[in-house]
């Protein structure tokens, strides 16, 4: 797969399961019931973007580990930015 080809609609679609299976996967892990389900899945969909756009496939990660963990990463860090929101 070329790096020109990684933001296709259908390497999107083949990465959405993950998105959403990593998304219920934290969500079901929160010890709060504050944190919506789509703001997770919605932080995923965006870490899938940035995951597929910096993707060049010179590292010896495989793309779908690449995706995960920037997927998961994505949604980490929205958990915390909104944890510190509510803390000031």
């Amino acid at each position: 797969m070329s790096a020109s080809s990684h933001g296709t609609p259908e390497v999107v679609a083949r990465f959405q399961p993950l998105v959403r299976h990593i998304a219920l996967q934290l969500h079901s892990k929160l010890r709060v019931s504050s944190v919506d389900l789509g703001d997770l899945y919605q932080a995923g969909a965006m870490g899938l973007q940035d995951a597929l756009t910096r993707y060049d496939g010179s590292a010896a990660a495989d793309l779908g580990v690449h995706v995960g963990v920037r997927v998961r990463g994505a949604m980490i860090d929205m958990l915390r930015d909104q944890d510190v929101r509510r803390a000031q």
